[in-house]
């Protein structure tokens, strides 16, 4: 089965982040196809390079990146939320000419048609907010 999923929650305030993770990673061991993960709203601070967690807890964003560059993964980040919210990648830096870049580099900025696209193309969009 091939898997779009989408990521709408912060990966420090709520279980939902760290439940799209597991099943990710369930998915794959499984021998499932995941074509893209779509991180949307509050879910794009899963790429934020700036970010850091407590000394004692795991980072759910590390553990995302993990996960992406190991499996090859297509993650997206919309590009509303993701510029709203201040995760800017090197394009998108120059083209607002801001100097600054605080996105993870496992992470791709694109447009709600690529979720389009993906959702169309794969058997079934898994949603976690």
């Amino acid at each position: 089965m091939r898997f779009t999923i989408v990521v709408q929650c912060p990966p420090q305030s709520c279980a939902g982040s760290l439940n799209a993770l597991n099943f990710s990673v369930a998915a794959l061991n499984l021998g499932h196809t995941i074509d893209k993960i779509f991180f949307y709203g509050d879910g794009v601070y899963t790429a934020n390079a700036l970010s850091t967690s407590v000394q004692d807890e795991a980072s759910t964003s590390k553990q995302w990146q993990y996960f992406i560059e190991k499996n090859s993964v297509d993650a997206l980040l919309c590009i509303s939320s993701a510029t709203q919210r201040g995760i800017i990648n090197q394009s998108e830096s120059e083209r607002r000419n801001i100097n600054n870049v605080s996105c993870l580099p496992c992470f791709r900025i694109a447009g709600l048609g690529e979720l389009i696209e993906a959702s169309k193309q794969g058997n079934r969009l898994i949603q976690f907010h």
